[in-house]
C-alpha cells in the first residue's frame, strides 16, 4: 500500500517536473513549496540511500562532520554520478568506481566537495553538486535524481 502511494507521488512529480519543463537535457529546474533549505547540520551524522527509479537501494551516502563517503553495494557507482563528481572528461576510465570521499559544505543549493578520493586515488579539484529540499533532500547529478531515503528504509 505504502509502495503504490509513493509511485502515485513519483508519478504526479514527474507529471509537475514535465510541465514546468524540469527533466533530462534541461540545466536545473525551480522547486515549489515552502520547504527549509538542506544544511550542514541537516546531513552531518546521517546515512542516506536511494536513487530515483530504483527500487532497491544499491548504495549509501554517509555524512560525518565535514566528510561524506559514498559508496555502493554493486561492481561500481553509477557512471553518470561518477561523472557528476569527477568529470566527464576524467582520466578515470573504465569508470568502475566503488567509493568515493571529499570533505564537503552546503551553501544555498550547492553541495561543494573538496579533498575528494575515488577508491585508493586521489582527484585534483573541487567539484559542485545541486542539492535541494523537495519534501526530501534530492541530489542533481547529470540527468538523475537522488532522493535522500535514511538508510535502513
Amino acid at each position: 500500500m505504502e509502495r503504490n502511494r509513493l509511485v502515485l507521488v513519483y508519478v504526479m512529480l514527474c507529471g509537475l517536473s514535465s510541465a514546468l519543463g524540469c527533466g533530462a537535457g534541461k540545466s536545473s529546474c525551480t522547486t515549489g513549496g515552502n520547504y527549509p533549505p538542506v544544511t550542514n547540520q541537516k546531513l552531518s551524522g546521517a546515512t542516506y540511500n536511494h536513487r530515483t527509479g530504483q527500487d532497491e537501494p544499491a548504495m549509501d551516502w554517509q555524512f560525518t562532520d565535514g566528510q561524506m563517503k559514498l559508496v555502493t553495494k554493486e561492481e561500481a557507482l553509477p557512471t553518470e554520478l561518477v561523472d557528476a563528481i569527477l568529470g566527464e572528461d576524467s582520466a578515470v576510465k573504465p569508470r568502475t568506481v566503488k567509493q568515493i570521499t571529499a570533505s564537503w559544505s552546503i551553501k544555498g543549493e550547492t553541495l561543494t566537495m573538496d579533498e575528494i578520493r575515488y577508491d585508493d586515488n586521489r582527484f585534483d579539484g573541487s567539484r559542485t553538486l545541486r542539492i535541494f529540499n523537495t519534501g526530501v533532500i534530492r541530489i542533481e547529478a547529470g540527468g538523475d535524481q537522488y532522493v535522500f531515503s535514511p538508510a535502513g528504509r
